[in-house]
């Protein structure tokens, strides 16, 4: 407390009132003034003096020997001593003494540099703050640019994710475009094979009812051996007719079929080949594709090749049935057959188709 410096300006601001007031009094006695006004410098004289005393008194049982080592205050201690001694003896120099006080400014010079002492700590504190604060700053800039990194880390593997997300929508669309050519062919195959049933029982009945009004016309009209031979024409120009119709059926919907074929086999060659797999159905397409060049060669080439891969079993049954039946037709009208008519007239009927 004894150190402050707000008790240090006091006893500064004391000891110069107490300097200057001396030097008045001495000049009022040079002079030979009498004023009230000296009555009132003599007393703040005074009590200048004990506040001096009790300074030291305060110092000596705080620090005890250590303030000797002091000089200032071993200064202090002799020079209020001097003054003490010059009050109580009412001397002549008391006031002269008091003029001594100019040597106890050292105070202020210590209030002076214990204040720049102050300001040289808190500008060293002030830089440590800055210091920390440059640091922390350092620290906020290396965790922003770590941010950043891991942001554009994020970026790119979402890029990545949406690239690959694409890439799998694109395939799964190719292959389900795929599916719905190889169902609409399967839908197709099948529905030819059904019409290729259906048109084979229709001929068949039909040839069937040709035989039988064929034979109840020649139980009638029992033609001779011309309309025999008439009638064995007529039945073989429709089995050819039959059968071209046939053939230009089966060819027709083999080509078809084919076309379709090799059409799902390159859209699934190109799927395939475009996400980096190789398929196994590749020698299958090559064979559609040869099978579809071969197809589309000349007109003989096709009626002897297509009926033998195109036809189905129950087809093959329905035209061995027809060929039966014109058989047997053909030796129960040799067997009937009479001459009638003359040569010359001779009456070729074709059956209904």
């Amino acid at each position: 407390m004894l150190q402050t410096q707000e008790l240090q300006f006091v006893l500064v601001v004391l000891i110069v009132v107490d300097f200057l007031s001396a030097f008045y009094m001495l000049f009022a006695d040079a002079k030979g003034w009498e004023t009230p006004f000296l009555k009132v410098l003599e007393y703040q004289s005074g009590m200048a003096l004990l506040a001096y005393a009790l300074e030291i008194g305060l110092i000596l049982v705080a620090f005890r020997g250590e303030v000797f080592a002091h000089l200032g205050y071993s200064l202090d201690m002799m020079l209020v001593g001097i003054m003490f001694y010059g009050v109580l003896s009412t001397a002549s120099w008391a006031t002269a003494a008091r003029l001594l006080n100019v040597f106890r400014l050292w105070r202020a010079v210590r209030m002076v540099n214990a204040a720049l002492l102050a300001q040289e700590q808190e500008v060293a504190r002030t830089r440590g703050e800055v210091s920390l604060l440059n640091e922390k700053i350092e620290a906020l800039k290396l965790k922003a640019k770590r941010a950043d990194l891991a942001h554009k880390r994020e970026v790119d593997k979402n890029k990545r994710l949406e690239q690959n997300f694409r890439a799998q929508r694109d395939e799964l669309d190719t292959l389900r475009e795929a599916l719905q050519i190889a169902a609409q062919t399967m839908a197709k195959v099948q529905g030819l094979e059904g019409i290729a049933d259906l048109m084979g029982e229709q001929d068949q009945l039909e040839l069937a009812k040709a035989a039988q009004e064929e034979e109840e016309e020649e139980e009638d009209d029992d033609d001779d051996e011309d309309d025999d031979d008439g009638d064995n024409e007529g039945v073989e120009d429709l089995l050819e007719n039959k059968s071209a119709r046939d053939r230009h059926r089966k060819r027709t919907g083999a080509s078809r079929l084919v076309g379709e074929q090799s059409e799902f086999a390159r859209k699934s060659s190109t799927t395939r080949s475009r996400f980096g797999a190789v398929p196994e159905e590749d020698s299958e397409s090559d064979n559609d594709d040869e099978f579809a060049d071969s197809n589309s060669g000349p007109e003989t080439n096709e009626t002897a090749s297509v009926p033998s891969q195109t036809q189905s079993p129950r087809g093959k049954v329905d035209a061995d049935n027809a060929e039966r039946d014109v058989e047997e037709h053909k030796e129960t009208s040799a067997g009937r057959g009479k001459s009638r008519r003359p040569t010359g007239q001779t009456q070729t009927r074709r059956l209904p188709v």
